[in-house]
């Protein structure tokens, strides 16, 4: 599986994301381009989100960096993208 796409809806990746990811998402709701590309700008845009790979297929995202699931959760909820528990990770 590849990788995270650094720096996708943020500022420029400066480094290797930590190899555990903090968190691992379902979002059903993320189904086409433009919604990876607004669940990855809303979560790169928190402090603490060093990488984000999501995919429209499975409606999975991983997160890498120094955040709480719980500040994830939030972040996405006030996008309108409920995260529910499924097959990721």
């Amino acid at each position: 599986m590849p990788g995270p796409t650094p720096g996708i809806g943020g500022a420029p990746f400066s480094g290797a994301p930590d190899p555990m990811p903090a968190a691992i998402l379902h979002i059903p709701a993320m189904t086409d381009r433009a919604s990876v590309r607004a669940v990855s700008a809303t979560l790169l845009d928190l402090a603490g989100v060093d990488a984000v790979e999501a995919d429209a297929t499975t409606g999975c995202v991983t997160v890498w960096g120094g955040v709480s699931e719980t500040a994830l959760r939030t972040a996405l909820a006030e996008d309108g993208y409920l995260v529910e528990t499924g097959p990721c990770g």
